[in-house]
């Protein structure tokens, strides 16, 4: 089977930008499930709740960044 994607450029740039990093925000997001997921498995001791979004929020950017994910289309 083949798959054709069609964009009518420029109106549909946001659209083909979306498209276009797809398979990097995939990969992007299972890592980020996945450190997540083993936080909580082995009990990552938190200082509290504002420690916990630090952590996240560090993640979740660092992770954008090395999958060169850009979420300001």
């Amino acid at each position: 089977m083949k798959v054709t994607f069609e964009f009518d450029l420029p109106d549909e740039q946001h659209e083909y930008d979306v498209m276009n990093q797809a398979s990097k925000m995939q990969r992007f997001l299972q890592e980020f499930s996945e450190n997540l997921r083993v936080w909580q498995k082995y009990a990552y001791q938190f200082k509290d709740a504002n420690h916990v979004v630090e952590q996240i929020r560090g993640e979740f950017y660092f992770l954008l960044k090395d999958y060169e994910v850009n979420i300001d289309l």
